[in-house]
């Protein structure tokens, strides 16, 4: 994961990167932090959680897959900051 500036238009540590789910609709903000900093409740998620490594990179307009438990979630990232 690379570490960007604040207002880059690519996603990676230290980014807040707002996502859509596409199934759901519903709106989350992640911000990839190092797993020492993660907290899933506040919302930040370590790069290299299956959500960080998805979003590591993406630009806005892009759609991720994601892996989980109950099957795969389609994000599509809305925002970078």
């Amino acid at each position: 994961m690379r570490e960007v500036q604040s207002g880059s238009d690519v996603a990676g540590l230290g980014s807040a990167v707002t996502v859509v789910d596409e199934e759901r609709g519903r709106e989350s903000v992640y911000r990839l932090v190092a797993a020492t900093e993660a907290d899933a409740a506040a919302g930040s998620v370590s790069f290299e959680s299956p959500v960080g490594r998805a979003l590591d990179g993406v630009r806005v307009g892009d759609t991720v897959v994601v892996p989980t438990p109950k099957g795969e979630r389609r994000l599509v990232v809305r925002s970078i900051a």
